[in-house]
């Protein structure tokens, strides 16, 4: 006989099964800090230290939270956002969130 319902942990922003044991939601509130920093000032740069003790590359590190922000931000439905990674000397591999709240919109006035 079949299960009647099934049980699953997801996150509650995104709505995405939740990876492992140890998700407590750390990286999901560093990227929601990150976009309200954004929202706020225009830019903000972030950087999750989660993966270290994993022996994951500082580079992989970033493209991970790269993908979490982005996720969070389709489902917020956030326009306007720009995400990408940029690396330093001084503080390496982090992702950079811009918000930019104007867009150029073209009419055509000769209807």
């Amino acid at each position: 006989m079949l299960k009647e319902t099934i049980e699953k942990r997801v996150n509650i922003i995104t709505g995405l099964p939740m990876q492992g044991q140890r998700a407590t939601g750390r990286t999901t509130a560093i990227a929601m800090s990150a976009i309200g920093m954004a929202l706020h000032s225009g830019s903000a740069n972030c950087k999750d230290h989660e993966y270290e003790t994993a022996g994951i590359s500082p580079r992989q590190r970033a493209k991970i939270l790269l993908e979490h922000i982005e996720v969070i931000i389709k489902a917020l439905n956030l326009k306007g956002m720009k995400t990408y990674i940029h690396y330093t000397q001084v503080s390496g591999y982090h992702v950079v969130i811009e918000f930019q709240p104007e867009q150029v919109v073209y009419y055509d006035l000769r209807k």
